[in-house]
């Protein structure tokens, strides 16, 4: 999907340019799910962008990217210790001059509280510009019935519709970074 605002030549150069990295914590499987349609979203809008947990990333690797998404689930009204900790281990790197932006997984509760609060936070700390105030995927509760078991499990499982609302948010992101982009090569 292109816009008027971002001319070809603007969109190949951010191409080969613009790297995005969404990283993620992850307990049902829900907040990877946003993750991969985030990067879905940024891939349409031209942007290189990879998914990756936060267990399988090295610090070091995440200095190479312009763009850095972080979402957790809610747990206990603010981010899950895996990402708090992860987010410790940020701090030792120079990440000014770089975009970001910050998700989570939460109830659709009012008292359910945002990880994806904490997360913003400590990004705009460590020196990012947030380029969209961060954003949550709601989860519903279902109980499931396992396989050869008498018993049922209850599990949270994110609603249909936030696949395609951060898809969207991918695309807007992308459209912002091109934008950025645009500036920054004007202004040489």
């Amino acid at each position: 999907m292109k816009t008027a605002s971002v001319t070809r030549k603007t969109r190949r150069r951010c191409e080969r340019g613009t790297k995005a990295i969404i990283l993620f914590d992850t307990l049902f499987g829900n907040t990877e799910k946003v993750g991969n349609s985030l990067v879905k979203g940024l891939r349409e809008a031209g942007i290189e962008a990879d998914c990756a947990n936060i267990t399988d990333t090295s610090i070091a690797k995440i200095a190479n990217y312009d763009f850095i998404a972080i979402g957790a689930p809610t747990q206990f009204v603010t981010a899950s210790k895996p990402i708090k900790q992860f987010l410790e281990r940020l701090r030792a790197l120079d990440l000014k001059g770089k975009y970001g932006f910050a998700f989570d997984t939460r109830l659709d509760d009012v008292m359910a509280g945002s990880a994806a609060e904490y997360i913003e936070k400590k990004l705009v700390t460590y020196g990012l510009e947030i380029l969209r105030p961060h954003s949550s995927a709601t989860v519903v509760w279902e109980e499931k019935k396992i396989e050869g078991e008498e018993k049922s499990r209850t599990q949270a499982n994110i609603k249909p519709e936030m696949k395609q609302f951060f898809e969207t948010i991918g695309r807007e992101l992308g459209e912002l970074l091109h934008a950025k982009e645009k500036k920054k090569s004007m202004q040489k």
